[in-house]
């Protein structure tokens, strides 16, 4: 007999009412019922035990079929909100590759063509998105130039900023005055890139150019370390301006030598000792 009937059958013995058993007494002797009759009794009480354990069979069966549902219920319901999960982690991870290629695209389009003549159809063409999808990601074209150009900054002075060698300031002024950094719009500097245009841009685009200088400046000045603390600065200020003005002159110029010229002598009046 396995554990699970011997619990049924204490079950239905608990629950089976007692088989009256009839005596008489006569006189003072008390004669008990025969064996035969007893045998009866008992046997009289046996439909009832079977129709006892198919109630309690059925009843098992019905807890048993009620729990594996809950429990199919509660695995499909905690896989759905799984699938619901990995959807909308998706979907941020999409929108967030989305947005950085749209200002990836947007400081390209900033530094070649300014402010004023990049349309946000023309930058979300270029990231081969549609117009309309622009807001979804920007409140403003604003915003939209303020990202952009901190973008672009960040490209420009990671170089410097991770440098820490003697040599550093003199590579990244050379680098930064090189036809190849005059040319490349996609990794250029904005600064000489926007030029007068930050002045005339929104607040938000104006104080990230504001600050962009104000760290240019300090990087410069970190690797002036041959020079008097209190020199340091106005030679960083000087170097930062020739820079971003040499760079703006070659640009606009039409003539190619000259255009390389004013860089190469620019180049080596900043780094004359």
């Amino acid at each position: 007999m396995t554990r699970k009937d011997r619990c049924s059958y204490r079950v239905e013995a608990a629950l089976v009412p007692p088989i009256p058993v009839t005596q008489k007494t006569v006189g003072s002797e008390t004669f008990l019922p025969s064996a035969v009759v007893q045998r009866k009794l008992a046997e009289s009480s046996v439909p009832r035990l079977t129709e006892l354990r198919t109630r309690l069979d059925g009843l098992f069966a019905q807890i048993c079929n009620n729990r594996w549902c809950l429990t199919s219920k509660i695995a499909g319901a905690r896989h759905c909100w799984l699938g619901v999960e990995r959807a909308m982690r998706k979907s941020k991870e999409e929108a967030a590759e989305t947005r950085a290629r749209i200002i990836r695209k947007a400081s390209k389009e900033f530094n070649q063509h300014g402010i004023a003549g990049t349309g946000l159809a023309d930058v979300m063409k270029s990231a081969g998105l549609t117009h309309g999808g622009f807001y979804k990601h920007f409140q403003s074209k604003d915003e939209l130039v303020a990202e952009a150009f901190e973008r672009g900054l960040e490209k420009s002075f990671q170089a410097i900023e991770h440098s820490a060698g003697e040599g550093a300031i003199a590579e990244f002024i050379n680098e930064y005055l090189s036809p190849v950094h005059r040319d490349d719009f996609d990794n250029a500097c904005p600064l000489p890139a926007l030029g007068t245009e930050l002045w005339r841009a929104g607040g938000k685009t104006r104080q990230k150019a504001s600050e962009g200088v104000l760290r240019f400046v300090s990087l410069v000045e970190k690797h002036l370390k041959g020079l008097p603390a209190k020199d340091r600065k106005a030679r960083a200020h000087a170097i930062v301006a020739a820079l971003v003005g040499s760079m703006m002159l070659s640009r606009i110029v039409t003539d190619s030598k000259l255009s390389d010229r004013v860089l190469r002598d620019t180049r080596d009046f900043v780094l004359r000792p």
